[in-house]
């Protein structure tokens, strides 16, 4: 079975000891795992799997502070006043930058901002910087979504006055 892959291996056991069961996945996460000095006579590079699901459970509670965006105030979701924001990001993984969009509910006005990077800091920056050009009573909530480039996202609200 020298030269074989992984995928051929499998066929060939399913033809040879039917009684037999595994498949191609299990026989790579074996190798990479446990027998590393096989993965040179691999015939293809084959991407490596990682456990998923904790990973968002636990980003949220890792946010001081965090307000649910159930606890806003009710007249927030009737989109009945000026000066409800909400924020995001959008990018890349791979990307280094990224952009922040701030919307008002009601009148649905648009900011976009250039981000230099992902970091809490230059996300805090930016929409301060942005936000603070508008008066305060245009100012009433700021809702974000919990991505971990928004810990410490409560510092924003100190920072436009509210």
């Amino acid at each position: 079975m020298i030269g074989w892959s992984p995928e051929q291996i499998v066929g060939r056991i399913g033809i040879d000891k039917p009684e037999l069961k595994t498949n191609y996945e299990s026989i790579y996460q074996y190798i990479y795992k446990d027998k590393k000095d096989l993965i040179r006579f691999l015939p293809r590079r084959h991407r490596v799997w990682k456990k998923r699901g904790r990973k968002t459970q636990n980003r949220v509670g890792k946010i001081p502070d965090r307000i649910s965006i159930e606890n806003r105030p009710e007249i927030v979701n009737e989109r009945s006043r000026f000066g409800d924001w909400e924020i995001d990001t959008m990018g890349s993984r791979k990307a280094k930058q990224c952009v922040q969009v701030i919307v008002e509910r009601k009148s649905r006005f648009v900011i976009i901002n250039l981000l230099k990077d992902k970091s809490t800091k230059e996300m805090m920056d930016k929409a301060v910087e942005s936000l603070k050009k508008f008066p305060t009573d245009m100012r009433k909530t700021i809702a974000f979504d919990n991505g971990t480039e928004k810990y410490g996202t409560y510092e924003i609200e100190r920072g436009v006055g509210n």
